[in-house]
């Protein structure tokens, strides 16, 4: 995979820098990038920073799918206050030309020190078709017709030869070591019938459960589960969706799991 290193100049375009809220502007090779910093000072003696970075591609012929970049925050005297190290990605929709997008992240840090001026750069850069964008499930779909793995895709006409459960309560597991056919079988009948409810940020502590499908050439794959939830992640992204017709492959993998026997 090709990596673009971009090293931009120090002479950097600072605008709207009043009030404590510095902004920059910068361009290079395809890429403009604008960053405004909003800040808040806690009574606690912590600072909320808010950076929002909006990159327009410049280019004439080529689609972004990822921009790596680092800001780096100075107060008065030139001393660093942050740097922030951070990725925009595409995931299913890649930035083309003469279109922009934009990046937001918030953090907090203890510091009696105010920014004064922002310095941005692009680090790298990734197209299309060095990331290809993968397709994020949708409401109504089927999980394992639209699965990044091409094992659950075929998965009806490859039957995994064995499945590991673990269901969690709190830190203690139940598990399953599935290797009969007949049992496969159903789990994977089951399995097919999931749908894709809806994007969820909901999330349960202490319920870590997953499912391991290995197929005939040992090959592993996992679905990760928040409690009934769908963990799913696509270029470092984390994804939680609700499912449906999940009543079936629940009750079934929990039938089969069990504590383990110290006797």
């Amino acid at each position: 995979m090709k990596k673009a290193v971009i090293f931009l100049s120090s002479l950097l375009l600072l605008t709207g820098c009043t009030a404590g809220t510095p902004a920059v502007k910068t361009e290079s090779d395809g890429i403009l990038a604008q960053t405004k910093l909003s800040v808040e000072n806690k009574k606690n003696g912590y600072t909320v920073f808010q950076l929002e970075t909006e990159f327009l591609n410049t280019a004439e012929d080529q689609s972004l799918m990822q921009i790596s970049y680092t800001i780096l925050g100075k107060d008065a005297s030139g001393n660093e206050v942050f740097t922030f190290h951070d990725a925009w990605n595409g995931q299913d929709t890649p930035l083309d030309p003469g279109q922009t997008t934009t990046a937001s992240f918030g953090f907090q840090q203890k510091t009696g020190k105010s920014v004064k001026t922002l310095e941005v750069t692009i680090d790298s850069s990734l197209t299309a078709e060095e990331m290809p964008p993968v397709h994020l499930p949708q409401p109504g779909e089927y999980l394992y017709k639209v699965h990044k793995s091409d094992y659950i895709r075929n998965m009806k006409e490859e039957l995994p030869v064995r499945i590991n459960i673990i269901i969690d309560h709190m830190g203690m597991q139940e598990t399953a070591d599935i290797t009969d056919p007949e049992t496969i079988k159903q789990i994977t009948d089951a399995f097919t019938k999931i749908t894709i409810d809806q994007e969820t940020e909901e999330f349960v502590t202490d319920n870590y459960n997953s499912v391991a499908f290995t197929f005939g050439d040992e090959t592993e794959e996992f679905i990760s589960l928040n409690l009934k939830n769908l963990e799913y992640s696509v270029y470092g992204t984390e994804h939680m969706y609700v499912l449906g017709n999940f009543g079936e492959f629940w009750s079934l993998i929990n039938d089969l799991a069990d504590y383990p026997s110290y006797s």
